[in-house]
């Protein structure tokens, strides 16, 4: 195989580009951490395992986060529908890709369309039972983690 960084001519008066991201090469098993050390680094070892706990739940069940970004955003309208454009614009992605969002978000059974009677390129999202108990779920997981960030460290007449 010929090297081709030969054939690359550099202008040293130009920026390198940027280096890769550090964060997409990651191997969990191989991660090195610096040892959790008294009461704060306990704390953050738990908050990682319950962040580590929803993003497991999240994949074994294949959800995207794209997904769940939309859950939650119907969650928060609470038992309004939502119209898929609006959606979109919420999450900022395409009209294209909320349909495909859309789709899943309906296979895994979170939520359902409503198809204008009228027009039918008008089309709401809401959520399902099985999508509100998902909303919940979640709310309570990132709450708990949030709460453990947020409590005071040690002795609290300090």
């Amino acid at each position: 195989m010929k090297d081709l960084s030969l054939a690359v001519k550099t202008d040293p008066n130009t920026t390198p580009p940027p280096p890769e991201d550090p964060g997409s090469s990651l191997n969990p098993e191989t991660l090195v951490l610096p040892p959790a050390t008294g009461e704060a680094g306990e704390r953050t070892l738990n908050l990682m395992k319950e962040m580590d706990h929803i993003l497991l739940t999240l994949r074994m069940n294949k959800i995207s986060l794209s997904a769940m970004h939309a859950v939650i955003s119907l969650y928060l309208h609470g038992d309004q529908k939502v119209s898929l454009g609006s959606l979109a614009v919420n999450l900022g992605i395409t009209t294209a890709a909320i349909t495909n969002v859309a789709d899943g978000m309906e296979k895994l059974g979170f939520a359902r369309r409503i198809v204008s009677s009228s027009d039918r390129r008008l089309t709401w999202m809401s959520l399902t039972p099985r999508g509100i108990a998902f909303a919940e779920w979640l709310e309570t997981s990132i709450f708990s983690c949030m709460n453990g960030l947020s409590r005071p460290v040690g002795d609290p007449k300090l």
